[in-house]
């Protein structure tokens, strides 16, 4: 669905985005980016978002459409709730989550929806083909660094 639905929606929106040398904003996520364990298909699916971003702006260009997406971190939302909850200890989940941040804490929807913000601005016109990472100062190169990826190995830790 993540994929599909980003896919559909910017094909049938692509000739007014062509008319009107538009922006395309899509929702990708970290773990599109480093993967994560035990989440394949979702991981698959937002990597999937960061490629479909990439192709809509190679071929947005022309046309003067740009296309980024924010892939969040571990952010406040019932998303997150939901799987804080199916854990066997959820505090010491958030807490360990929360440690992985240099700034100590977990995202907010509105770190997100800043970013958003930006990317579709002006002052964002030369950004296209971006897939932002917005969770931590480090730069995510690889699964071993994921946030997402540490707290799925912490879990299967426990269970062992």
């Amino acid at each position: 669905m993540n994929l599909t639905s980003a896919h559909r929606f910017v094909r049938a929106a692509w000739p007014h985005l062509r008319d009107s040398r538009g922006c395309v904003l899509l929702t990708g996520s970290v773990v599109g980016l480093d993967g994560s364990a035990n989440q394949a298909a979702y991981c698959a699916s937002k990597a999937g978002v960061v490629m479909l971003t990439k192709c809509i702006a190679l071929d947005g260009a022309p046309h003067g459409v740009r296309a980024n997406c924010v892939c969040p971190g571990f952010t406040q939302t019932p998303m997150l709730e939901d799987f804080l909850a199916a854990q066997d200890d959820p505090e010491a989940v958030r807490a360990f989550a929360t440690g992985l941040h240099p700034i100590g804490r977990l995202g907010t929807p509105r770190d997100i929806a800043d970013a958003f913000v930006y990317l579709g601005s002006d002052e964002a016109v030369w950004v296209t083909g971006v897939a932002l990472p917005v969770d931590r100062s480090e730069e995510h190169t690889s699964e071993l660094q994921s946030p997402c990826n540490l707290v799925c190995r912490l879990l299967l830790e426990k269970k062992k």
